[in-house]
């Protein structure tokens, strides 16, 4: 019932972001490799600490982090290329994990997972394929259903405020060229 108008959103940025370059690499992070971010917490269950961050011109990105004793790289590009090229790779000492992210948008496609495991000796490759499914659409409905109280939250809070610690140490350290 207060009648004090609304003022007009407005973008907000951490202090590292003093420059319009900067700007554009965080916007950049944020809306392609947050996803990617609260992905590799969910899979490793403790926060990641950046040590390398580069972005290129706006249209490409590598960062390394270390999450415990494992080394996780991230990193994507825009392309003119028929095909979505978003990668998240976690490295660990006997193999790694690579998971291809589809486009946001794309109705038909699901992430690929691909798990690479050396045992004694032998090595093996697996692909998963999840069914063919829009996962944005996927992931609002776990959230609607989260906030309904029917499930608990894939991303609790406490994960979240990892993912905005992360990308905000991400852009402090961040070459931006």
């Amino acid at each position: 019932d207060d009648p004090t108008p609304v003022p007009p959103p407005a973008p907000t940025y951490p202090d590292a972001c003093r420059t319009q370059p900067q700007r554009a690499a965080y916007g950049y992070l944020l809306n392609i490799f947050s996803h990617n971010v609260n992905l590799c917490h969910y899979l490793l269950g403790t926060e990641m600490k950046p040590r390398f961050a580069a972005f290129h011109n706006g249209c490409a990105m590598s960062t390394t982090s270390r999450c415990g004793d494992v080394v996780v790289t991230v990193r994507g590009a825009v392309s003119s290329s028929h095909e979505w090229r978003e990668l998240t790779t976690l490295t660990f000492a006997r193999g790694r994990i690579v998971i291809k992210t589809p486009t946001p948008m794309n109705r038909q496609r699901s992430a690929e997972v691909t798990v690479q495991r050396e045992c004694e000796g032998r090595y093996s490759t697996t692909r998963f394929h999840p069914p063919v499914a829009w996962a944005f659409y996927r992931q609002a409905q776990a959230f609607v259903s989260a906030v309904a109280g029917k499930e608990l939250p894939r991303a609790p809070a406490g994960t979240s405020v990892w993912d905005v610690r992360v990308m905000e140490r991400i852009i402090e350290i961040a070459e931006v060229f």
